[in-house]
């Protein structure tokens, strides 16, 4: 794909856009930008918008710049008019303040790809599911859940793949969909080997296919030499751990990536995307009870009950639902197991989904309403109206959502509506569905031959680089970590000094002796905190008094690495 990125302040010093061009270009895309500033070398192409604000002068342009208007209108124009000239397929602002620039440029026909509640004209999200063209990688597959007029085969037969072996990765927890995978390649026969490692080495040589599911961190270890067998990485959430899913596909060796929602975001991979969504897991749920019988008007079952955040809406919408009903018959539940979650939704007419506005999934909870035969009134995710279509098998939340419930649960109709999801679910979209649709997409897959991984990061970048996760980093004295972690975000002491606070960044790489700042960069880190052999021993004795429950840990090079934080996404 042709992509621009579009900047409306600085581009080149700029850690994020910097980091997301090196992402787009490894992923295979033509890569180029326009931005407001004095024409400087730059690692893409770059048409530059002359600015009318001073730059540079030091300590003087930056207070006369704080007295300048930010948004000029004529630049802004003049920056969409060169986005929309570029005949780029996609646009990337790469700031707020390029926004309007960036919609003024949709009138060329390209999407924009924001985050949530950035832009709404011509937003990727919205587009994605039904246009997957605009969001392609190369592998050319047309994704599962879009042809028109797809419909699965026959019901799934137990035992149907019995000559299939198939070894699955992932770390089992309650919540992880990969159980119900499991669970649904037993019934159909395959021969299963479940592991928490990739082995290549003790791989068995009749195995059909190698599945990995995201789990928890730490990552998956990976030990032994890649094999001929297909690797399939299936990944269950947006973009909140999509930096540290891209490059957990690239260690895991993936073939093949599977989107369970946010769609959108099949063109940050390196590898073909399919969609693979969430199903009906039917050992969580017994017979439901008649919907007109059930002691529940309301259920929702998830965690910011509360709201705040991504989640306020969540929270608005809860606190406004329980003012309007019977307090008795409404069942908010947050932490419980699946299995008590099924049961309380089988008890339910009404199940409310609120996937929360950070990344707008389509989440397990449509499938688990829809399988429990509640009526779901649900937030317009992206490609839920690819699964079922609203107003037969579940309504969509409008502006007034408690008159939407209300008027529901008063309605006759709502008991064939919940019905009707209820059916369709069961007989297109259980994960017995999805291992045959597994099965086909692995058929279709055509495997040009990963490319070998890049060789391991040395010194301070080498201590980093195992953490997929960690994306922000403020580095001292440490200038050619830009160039070792292309695809992070790493931001020089003196570009952010002002700026520097607790918990501002997940890492503090610390290279110069004794700086200055080094109260400031341990207490920014919230992560982890290296430091090279030169400052070790200061960063080791300041880590005692500043963060007492640091692990810290010297190598034999003097390489210092300090855990001062929790270990990231656990659930």
């Amino acid at each position: 794909m042709q992509i621009c990125l579009v900047a409306a302040n600085r581009l080149v010093h700029d850690p994020r856009a910097r980091a997301l061009a090196h992402s787009l270009t490894t992923a295979g895309h033509q890569v180029g930008a326009v931005a407001i500033g004095t024409p400087q070398p730059a690692p893409l192409p770059v048409t530059w918008i002359a600015p009318r604000r001073p730059e540079g002068w030091g300590r003087f342009g930056t207070a006369l710049r704080r007295i300048t208007p930010v948004q000029d209108r004529i630049r802004i124009r003049m920056l969409a008019r060169a986005a929309g000239t570029t005949g780029a397929e996609l646009l990337y602002p790469t700031t707020p303040a390029a926004i309007s620039a960036t919609v003024r440029a949709v009138g060329s026909g390209a999407a924009v790809a924001a985050p949530p509640g950035w832009v709404e004209h011509r937003d990727l999200r919205r587009l994605a599911p039904h246009h997957p063209e605009l969001s392609r990688t190369g592998g050319g597959h047309v994704p599962f859940h879009h042809v028109p007029g797809w419909e699965p085969g026959p019901p799934p037969e137990p035992g149907r793949h019995r000559s299939r072996q198939v070894l699955l990765c992932y770390r089992r927890t309650d919540r992880n969909p990969g159980r119900y995978l499991e669970a649904a390649l037993h019934r159909a026969g395959v021969d299963v080997t479940v592991a928490d490692r990739l082995d290549w080495d003790g791989l068995d040589p009749a195995t059909s296919c190698v599945v990995v599911v995201e789990s928890p961190l730490p990552p998956l270890a990976v030990a032994g030499v890649r094999r001929p067998v297909p690797v399939c990485f299936w990944v269950h959430h947006g973009e909140h751990h999509l930096e540290a899913n891209l490059r957990l596909a690239r260690r895991y060796g993936a073939d093949l990536v599977l989107l369970a929602h946010s769609w959108h975001l099949a063109h940050r991979f390196e590898v073909p995307v399919e969609r693979f969504p969430f199903a009906v897991a039917p050992e969580l749920f017994e017979a439901p009870l008649p919907w007109e019988e059930r002691p529940f008007d309301l259920a929702f079952v998830g965690s910011h009950l509360a709201g705040g955040g991504p989640y306020r809406r969540r929270g608005d919408w809860l606190e406004a639902l329980g003012a309007a009903l019977d307090p008795d018959r409404v069942a908010l539940a947050e932490g419980v197991t699946p299995e008590e979650m099924g049961r309380l939704y089988q008890r339910a007419r009404v199940v409310v989904n609120e996937g929360g506005t950070r990344h707008d999934p389509l989440t397990m909870r449509v499938l688990e309403a829809l399988g429990a035969g509640a009526l779901l009134v649900s937030d317009p995710a992206p490609g839920l109206d690819l699964l079922f279509t609203p107003g037969r098998h579940y309504l969509t939340a409008e502006d007034d959502l408690v008159d939407t419930v209300t008027k529901a649960l008063r309605d006759r109709r709502s008991a064939t509506i919940a019905s009707a999801g209820f059916d369709y679910a069961r007989r297109h979209h259980t994960y017995d569905h999805r291992v045959d649709e597994l099965f086909a997409v692995l058929e279709r897959l055509h495997r040009a031959g990963r490319p070998p991984l890049p060789p391991q990061k040395e010194g301070l970048a080498g201590l980093i680089d195992p953490e997929p996760d960690l994306q922000r980093i403020v580095e001292a004295g440490l200038p050619d970590l830009v160039e070792q972690l292309p695809d992070r975000e790493v931001w020089p002491l003196h570009q952010v000094a002002e700026r520097l606070s607790p918990g501002t960044f997940q890492v503090a790489a610390i290279g110069a002796d004794r700086p200055g700042d080094l109260e400031r960069l341990i207490t920014a880190a919230t992560r982890l905190v290296v430091a090279g052999p030169e400052c070790s021993g200061a960063v080791a004795a300041e880590l005692t008094r500043l963060r007492p429950g640091a692990r810290v840990e010297i190598d034999r090079n003097g390489l210092l690495r300090a855990e001062v934080g929790g270990p990231g996404y656990r659930g």
